[in-house]
């Protein structure tokens, strides 16, 4: 009784293989030809038909600015924590521009041994120009004895704007 089991097991294992081989390796019935006694091109060499172009989920200006960031993120990120006095000052300053400049809401990204960084979400490109305009008049920002630059804006489909301020390391 046991080995009619074993057999009909292998039995399914065996059809099941083939059945699976053959689903893999099947060719896709050929087109029929368009002139007749001209055999038709097997599936296997015509060209794959051109996938549909996708409209990009993100704006390609968008995704320009996001890289800008990520790569200015990046670059400080990759200098180590920094534990140095001017770190705190860093900070603060971030804070204070996203509390004075009205933005609707930031990331504070950090202080490191190249510098700080954070980015600011705004209500609209006015609102951008206007924080920024007055992040740039604060005494703390005029300070800042390192170099300073703003990322490209990152305009979102609803109207927002983020943007990154990097504040590199004190000189």
């Amino acid at each position: 009784m046991k080995r009619a089991h074993v057999v009909v097991a292998v039995a399914v294992v065996v059809a099941a293989a083939a059945i699976l081989f053959s689903v893999w390796h099947r060719d896709v019935a050929p087109a029929p030809s368009s002139s007749p006694g001209v055999p038709a091109m097997p599936a296997s060499a015509r060209p794959a038909p051109a996938r549909p172009q996708l409209p990009s989920p993100v704006p390609p200006e968008l995704a320009a600015a996001k890289l800008e960031r990520e790569l200015a993120v990046g670059k400080l990120a990759q200098s180590g924590k920094v534990a140095a006095p001017w770190g705190h000052d860093g900070n603060l300053l971030l804070e204070t521009i996203a509390h004075d400049g009205h933005a609707a809401g930031w990331t504070q990204v950090g202080c490191f041994s190249a510098g700080c960084a954070g980015t600011f979400l705004f209500a609209s490109d006015d609102a951008m120009t206007h924080g920024r305009a007055i992040a740039e008049a604060l005494d703390g920002y005029r300070a800042w004895t390192g170099d300073k630059h703003w990322t490209a804006p990152e305009r979102w489909l609803d109207g927002r704007v983020s943007i990154t301020l990097v504040l590199e390391s004190p000189k």
